[in-house]
């Protein structure tokens, strides 16, 4: 099967549900992706919104508690960070801006080698 078609089938394979974590692949990826309610008010920063998000996770590993590393272009105007730990298989998280102008986690792994791309 063609990459391009394998993502696809495994995106629309996906359920995505407003505020409740999903598995999002028949591949063996532990990722987790969400529809945030982005009407809410969410964090002050992104590494303020991966805590929140850290405090409430479920079905993934442990997170890790320290060596996040925020990859944030510095554009104010920016609508998504991604957030990367290289502990374990790795964790990829991104955190999405809400209407009022904060952040909430809208997408994670615990496997960012196997499942960051399905993520996307």
């Amino acid at each position: 099967m063609h990459p391009t078609t394998r993502l696809a089938a495994g995106l629309l394979s996906c359920v995505l549900l407003v505020a409740l974590p999903t598995g999002c692949s028949d591949d063996g990826c532990s990722g987790r992706a969400y529809h945030p309610d982005l009407g809410a008010d969410g964090s002050e920063t992104p590494i303020q919104a991966l805590d929140v998000w850290l405090s409430t996770h479920e079905g993934l590993s442990e997170p890790p508690v320290e060596d996040w590393v925020v990859q944030d272009s510095g554009d104010p105007a920016a609508t998504e960070v991604e957030i990367t730990n290289e502990s374990g298989d790795g964790w990829y998280v991104t955190v999405a801006r809400t209407d009022q102008g904060g952040w909430v986690v809208s997408a994670a792994t615990d496997d960012a080698e196997g499942c960051a791309d399905e993520l996307d």
